[in-house]
């Protein structure tokens, strides 16, 4: 992986350079999605999967050796839908849940994602620390703050954990 860039409502614009599924590498923009409750849903899964994932894999078939896509997921209900994943199944995308309820026996994402989630929660104690005194909270558009670095509105410096995190 190499430019990591995704706007934070600050100026700074960001997308993912990747040649996934093509033979020279492309600029996709990197997205963030979530129901109203802020979790994910099947509607909001499927437009996930239709809007990121299927442009990473424009050769995308079912039938082509070499050409199918397994994806790793969570077990949450939104994955579990059957339709969908026979739609999915049919382009050439498998779905692989992670075992319900057993995050804290597989690791899975801690093995994935540890230094990632480590530099993550600093830069939201950091973050709120700095807001807390004044009243201020978090908002959505701290998101892309928290993952990809910069300066918030008040000046506090923020690592970019995706840049640490997934390097080579």
């Amino acid at each position: 992986m190499g430019n990591v860039s995704v706007w934070n409502g600050l100026g700074i614009a960001h997308n993912l350079k990747e040649s996934m599924g093509s033979r020279r590498a492309k600029l996709f923009a990197v997205t963030f999605g979530m129901n109203k409750k802020g979790g994910v849903n099947t509607v909001k899964f499927q437009k996930h999967v239709d809007v990121a994932i299927f442009c990473l894999h424009p050769d995308m078939c079912d039938d082509a050796p070499g050409k199918g896509v397994l994806t790793n997921v969570d077990s949450g209900p939104s994955h579990m839908n059957i339709e969908m994943l026979a739609a999915l199944r049919l382009k050439g995308m498998c779905l692989m849940p992670a075992v319900a309820n057993a995050t804290q026996v597989t690791q899975e994402t801690d093995q994935r994602k540890g230094q990632h989630k480590s530099i993550y929660r600093e830069n939201i104690r950091l973050l709120l620390n700095a807001r807390q005194p004044f009243g201020r909270h978090a908002v959505l558009v701290d998101l892309a703050l928290l993952i990809f670095g910069g300066r918030d509105r008040m000046g506090i410096k923020i690592e970019n954990t995706f840049e640490k995190g997934f390097s080579m």
